[in-house]
């Protein structure tokens, strides 16, 4: 198993950093826009490429959603509290793992994701099934 910490500046949400709308929380630092309420059901990292890219929350917006990649999924860590997440913003995030883009480079058959408990990194075979949070 890989392992890796990103390690971000600042690690709390400065006041009035999302704005949410119609299932969706646009991030005014990252200028981002994240599925608010991620699915019940988990993802291999396959399955949750498809998820994303099929994704409308009835606003018109599906089909640019996708899987975001590892450096914009810590985006979203605030190592502050457990979950590791904005839960205003993100309610019921589990403290679980997440799943990003990001493919291991010296190993395809493993990608990255984000531990929301503490923010670690992690990375996982393609196989596993992880939670997911689209991103546009």
């Amino acid at each position: 198993e890989y392992r890796a910490r990103c390690v971000q500046p600042s690690a709390a949400a400065p006041a009035a950093r999302y704005d949410i709308s119609g299932g969706a929380v646009y991030d005014r630092q990252t200028r981002l826009t994240w599925q608010q309420v991620i699915p019940t059901l988990r993802h291999t990292w396959a399955d949750a490429q498809t998820y994303c890219s099929e994704l409308s929350l009835g606003d018109g917006s599906g089909g640019d959603w996708r899987l975001p990649s590892i450096n914009e999924l810590q985006t979203l860590v605030d190592d502050s509290t457990n979950p590791s997440i904005d839960l205003g913003a993100f309610p019921k995030t589990p403290s679980e793992y997440f799943w990003s883009s990001s493919a291991v480079i010296d190993d395809a058959a493993r990608a990255w994701t984000t531990f929301f408990t503490n923010g670690s990194t992690y990375s996982f075979a393609v196989t596993a099934t992880k939670n997911v949070r689209c991103v546009r």
